[in-house]
């Protein structure tokens, strides 16, 4: 059901509109109605109806500047004028308006029936075809390719984080998902001196590297999980190893590969073979490794395949805190629940049970964590002494801990005190920010143009993050909170003046007195005049 705001001056118009037109059957519910262009501007963004049915006469602001106003500020709702046979003009500009439809009074309920029957075909129309699945599924067909290039090349890399990997993982190579562990490797491409002649079609071509993958792909297939991808000089090689598969076997067929592609093409192919590794966020160490490897080729020219492990001894694992942790780690204490902080912490000391590292290293890596951590402290301000006991030995403190559980406790609690502080710190921000807001307005509210935009530029601040803070801390809308200040002065000055009621409306920011006085009615049950006797 697409939702409709009814606008008009004359009661009876609306009422008598609202009820001999059945809006379900139509496809509509009527969310509500305004008698002037000012109220429905403010149930716009309350209601956020689809359409708005309005008449151009109105007092306070007009169906025509409604519609310029709508299509400002929510260019994606539709727009139906209607009004006098004598007000051709106004359809001349509502055209220029973007309106969708302009129809005559007295309105014809037969007449407004199938306006607003075509009017929920074209709006069906137009979602449908943003639904339109077939559509986006061979759009994203014809990209997979290329998708799947970038995603193979920055997983390589190491471009990717590694909570994400999963799920590329499934959307590009969901065959390599189950596999216990992973290694990369880089066959480099070349001709064989001597036999230039016989490979210079497929190469003037460009067509080696897609020679080489297909003679590669036919040896690999049925035997490992692998994947292919790369250019003209090098082409990038995944395997994903399943239970029981060994890497001297995957050597072997990469070997048979290699001289296949000499014998047919004149091709001269060396591969570098990364390691295994048991996690798919290591890829890009198994990729730099077969890089490495790939450096040997001239101590080892007769091999066709050279694997890391046989040409440098396993090295020892080194410690880090990468930039990808950091920012983790740093999100999880701004952002994260006590839980998410948890997590964080139990994943960065759970590094050293998986690392063969020395303990001396491990401590070396609680140091890294700690210094992290004041940098955090020192970016935010945040009371140092307060936190990290400055002027003891937290330092000390840290290296005495010799168990993981402790380290985790001791992060832990670490990593719960810097959140608390900069929730507090994030709050008062905000809490502070309002209330300034909030005596901008009590100090200006007689401005007639004070709105939202002109407070923000006061502030620096963008109107909606604003708009919404405004509404967490107060529990009102920006325009009700000022109309209500508002009303309040306009009382103070009923009151205690013997104003006119057009003096205290420009006193409390109302150019428009009859608008003024719409308000006050609507606020206070009573018109100002009234009140103002029935305070004599």
């Amino acid at each position: 059901m697409y939702k409709i705001l009814f606008v008009d001056d004359e009661e009876a118009v609306r009422k008598s509109i609202i009820k001999w037109v059945d809006w379900q059957a139509l496809g509509f519910t009527l969310a509500g109605d305004a008698e002037n262009g000012q109220e429905a501007l403010e149930k716009v963004a309350a209601l956020e109806p689809d359409v708005i049915i309005t008449d151009i006469q109105m007092p306070y602001m007009d169906g025509l500047q409604l519609a310029e106003e709508v299509r400002r500020e929510y260019p994606e709702k539709r727009v139906i004028l209607f009004s006098g046979y004598d007000e051709f003009e106004y359809a001349k500009q509502a055209i220029k308006l973007g309106v969708t439809e302009y129809i005559l009074k007295p309105v014809n309920i037969q007449e407004l029936t199938e306006l607003l029957k075509n009017l929920r075909e074209s709006m069906d129309k137009r979602l449908e075809e943003k639904r339109d699945v077939e559509i986006l599924r061979e759009s994203y067909r014809r990209a997979y390719p290329v998708l799947r290039e970038k995603f193979t090349n920055d997983w390589v890399d190491g471009r990717i984080p590694a909570p994400e990997i999963p799920r590329l993982l499934n959307q590009y190579l969901p065959q390599f998902l189950e596999a216990d562990c992973w290694m990369a490797g880089i066959i480099y491409i070349d001709r064989e001196k001597g036999r230039e002649q016989e490979s210079a079609r497929i190469w003037e071509q460009g067509l080696a590297a897609v020679s080489v993958a297909k003679i590669f792909r036919e040896h690999l297939e049925g035997h490992f999980i692998h994947h292919l991808f790369g250019n003209q000089k090098e082409l990038g090689l995944l395997c994903a190893l399943e239970k029981g598969q060994e890497v001297n076997d995957l050597l072997h067929l990469l070997n048979q590969a290699g001289k296949e592609c000499g014998q047919v093409f004149a091709l001269d192919i060396v591969a570098g073979l990364g390691g295994v590794k048991k996690k798919p966020e290591d890829m890009a160490e198994s990729c730099r490794e077969a890089r490495e490897a790939l450096e040997y080729r001239t101590l080892f020219k007769e091999d066709r395949v050279i694997y890391i492990r046989d040409v440098e001894p396993q090295k020892r694992q080194v410690l880090t805190l990468d930039s990808q942790e950091e920012a983790e780690l740093f999100h999880a204490l701004k952002f994260g629940s006590r839980e998410e902080i948890q997590q964080q912490v139990e994943k960065l000391v759970g590094k050293m049970g998986e690392a063969k590292v020395y303990w001396r290293q491990s401590q070396s890596y609680s140091v890294t964590i700690l210094n992290t951590l004041m940098r955090l402290v020192w970016r935010y301000e945040l009371d140092e002494k307060e936190l990290f006991a400055v002027g003891e030995d937290f330092y000390g403190e840290l290296l005495g801990i010799r168990t993981k559980q402790g380290l985790e406790e001791y992060f832990a609690k670490l990593c719960h005190k810097i959140n608390g502080e900069l929730v507090k710190q994030r709050e008062g921000a905000c809490n502070s920010l309002i209330r300034e807001a909030q005596q901008y307005i009590e100090a200006n509210y007689y401005r007639p143009d004070l709105s939202v935009e002109v407070l923000c530029q006061e502030f620096h601040l963008s109107p909606s993050y604003f708009s919404m803070m405004f509404k967490k801390e107060t529990g009102k809308n920006y325009s009700t909170y000022l109309t209500e200040v508002r009303m309040k002065k306009a009382v103070e000055l009923l009151n205690t003046t013997d104003d006119k009621t057009y003096i205290i409306a420009a006193k409390v920011g109302y150019t428009e007195p009859n608008y003024f006085s719409y308000v006050f009615k609507r606020q206070f049950g009573v018109s100002p005049s009234k009140y103002h006797k029935g305070k004599q």
